[in-house]
């Protein structure tokens, strides 16, 4: 199962696996009420530069062309994973004969054990976010799920499973309202099934 995320405010059994090309998009689509008083806290409907996943896009570190590699998630940016041997699944574009959906490189989902693939971005309580990925099959249709919340709580699935075949990569979005009191969201990436086989995140306010 690949997927291809890219986040703008931007192996489910031995043998098998499933592919995550992030590719995705969050921005803010809604304005947050401020608190009252404010004077200490960030105004939520005024962004703070850029929040943004750290190699969203899975470009580091640089794999050959049409490789694959088994990297440590110690060498892999901004990324984390609960994989067994905490390591992730790079892919490079050609490898297998699949194109990346952006970029030259992706991340499949599991690498030794069915896994998550997360990461923790400040958020402001109040926002609205959107995201988007593109995901696809490895040698048939997979199913994953997008995961988001408190780093130090119970993750809750946002949106539908997302299904795809290994054709082509498929295009998914949806939101977050981040929830009062919640200065840092986990974005996670989770393998559902499978059956053989974050570019940036940027803070906007949403336009009037």
């Amino acid at each position: 199962m690949r997927a291809n995320t890219r986040l703008s405010i931007r192996r489910a059994v031995a043998g098998a696996t499933s592919a995550l090309l992030l590719a995705a998009g969050l921005t803010v689509v809604t304005d947050a009420i401020a608190p009252t008083p404010a004077s200490a806290a960030q105004d939520p409907t005024s962004c703070q530069g850029t929040v943004a996943l750290v190699n969203g896009g899975f470009e580091a570190p640089v794999l050959p062309n049409a490789s694959v590699s088994l990297t440590s998630a110690s060498l892999v940016p901004g990324w984390s994973t609960t994989d067994s041997l905490n390591q992730i699944e790079l892919w490079s574009s050609g490898f297998n004969g699949v194109t990346a959906a952006a970029g030259r490189q992706f991340a499949e989902l599991n690498a030794n054990s069915p896994s998550r693939l997360f990461q923790d971005v400040a958020t402001t309580p109040g926002q609205t976010l959107s995201w988007s990925l593109k995901h696809r099959g490895r040698s048939g249709t997979d199913v994953m799920r997008v995961v988001i919340g408190s780093p130090t709580g119970t993750l809750v699935q946002n949106g539908p499973n997302l299904s795809d075949g290994s054709a082509a990569w498929g295009s998914h979005t949806g939101t977050y309202t981040v929830p009062a009191g919640q200065t840092v969201t986990r974005f996670g990436f989770q393998a559902v099934s499978s059956a053989g086989g974050v570019s940036s995140v940027a803070c906007s306010r949403p336009s009037r």
